[in-house]
């Protein structure tokens, strides 16, 4: 029976990450408690100002073969210990374990083989765009990814091919296994539930919605400029920026609706009133709101790059992010094709399951550990 640690701290961020994380875990812990004799599940969590939510999360979840392992420090002692000084075995937490999982801290491991995930390489390719404590937080995690000879998960084919050239990574190392749409934002909504949050924001005309944090690589001076490109075709759409303000901020106009920090439930209703989703990213990892958008049924218009046209397939109108004038045209095309894009986007966020995504991540556990078996046999014989 393999022991399998997972480091579920990055949950209490309530983000892209956090979701992911939350998700796959409760996937696993199924599969757990379904075949107990297959493995056991020690989830490893660490916070100071935000341990209820750890312990909430872990009440959430107990199942059969599952263990908690919770402790109240801060995300600054554990990145000294771990990234920096990489001492204190992750088994001194959990106990003995066969594979560990992690995400943007690497634990130093006394036998147990590591795994972890990259959901996206953006720090180095848009370094002004990260904090510089954080950008040598996560240098210091590949770092000792690397010496540890770590199993790599991907979310994309596009994450797969940075890690490659960015981290100077063997692909054999790195298996892509695609998110899938996280429950958490599944919301069934009312026409009439929408309708009030429409009014609440002031939305009053059919709209283009535009979900991010706001920061230079999801691109929105272009989407503002193609926003003013569609008002001189006489297109009487609205925009609305759901999201937090990052490292952007843009001035209120009366046309531009700004929806900051919405609750789960005001960006699912928004999303449900949509005319089309704007998202011409210059980058991601993955990209949720697509299967959001999916999910709701509204017609998406994207990018063609990195991982984006992997989430979309044959659901999305693409344009190239640089052309404010390539934007407009296929906001409008979208609306055009509004009912067939709802169709194709139905059929293809069943492509995404988190009952698979957990599945491939067991396959890429047991890899992992009988790997690590089988070279502690030869250097024993």
């Amino acid at each position: 029976m393999l022991n399998i640690g997972i480091d579920i701290s990055s949950l209490v961020y309530q983000r892209g990450v956090s979701r992911y994380t939350t998700n796959l875990i409760r996937e696993l812990a199924v599969a757990a408690a379904t075949d107990t004799s297959a493995f056991n599940l020690h989830l490893l969590g660490y916070s100071r100002r935000q341990f209820s939510l750890l312990q909430e999360y872990a009440e959430s979840i107990e199942q059969k073969n599952t263990t908690q392992h919770l402790f109240k420090y801060p995300p600054k002692v554990m990145d000294m210990l771990w990234n920096r000084l990489h001492i204190v075995p992750a088994e001194l937490f959990t106990g003995a374990l066969d594979v560990f999982h992690s995400w943007d801290i690497q634990p130093p491991l006394k036998k147990a083989k590591l795994v972890t995930t990259i959901h996206d390489l953006a720090m180095l390719k848009f370094p002004q765009t990260a904090h510089p404590d954080i950008l040598a937080m996560h240098k210091n995690s590949w770092k000792w990814m690397k010496k540890q000879n770590a199993s790599i998960i991907a979310v994309s084919e596009a994450t797969k091919n940075d890690i490659v050239e960015l981290l100077n990574i063997e692909q054999e190392k790195i298996t892509v296994i695609r998110e899938a749409l996280p429950i958490e934002t599944q919301f069934h909504i009312q026409k009439e539930e929408s309708l009030a949050i429409q009014k609440k924001y002031g939305i009053s005309k059919p709209y283009i919605l535009f979900v991010v944090t706001l920061e230079p690589r999801k691109n929105l001076k272009r989407l503002l400029q193609a926003y003013e490109i569609l008002k001189s075709r006489k297109t009487d759409l609205q925009l609305v920026i759901a999201g937090s303000d990052g490292w952007e901020q843009i001035s209120p106009k009366t046309d531009i609706i700004r929806a900051e920090k919405p609750s789960s439930h005001d960006l699912a209703a928004l999303f449900s009133g949509a005319e089309v989703l704007a998202y011409p990213s210059l980058y991601e990892g993955f990209g949720l709101p697509i299967l959001e958008a999916f999910w709701y049924g509204v017609p998406v218009v994207t990018s063609d790059v990195s991982s984006l046209p992997e989430v979309g397939g044959a659901a999305a109108v693409y344009v190239d992010p640089h052309e404010a004038d390539a934007i407009a045209d296929g906001i409008q095309t979208a609306v055009k094709k509004k009912k067939e894009l709802i169709q194709k986007g139905k059929k293809q966020l069943k492509k995404f399951s988190w009952k698979t995504a957990a599945q491939q991540t067991l396959d890429v556990y047991r890899k992992a550990y009988f790997m690590e078996s089988g070279k502690r046999e030869k250097q024993n014989k």
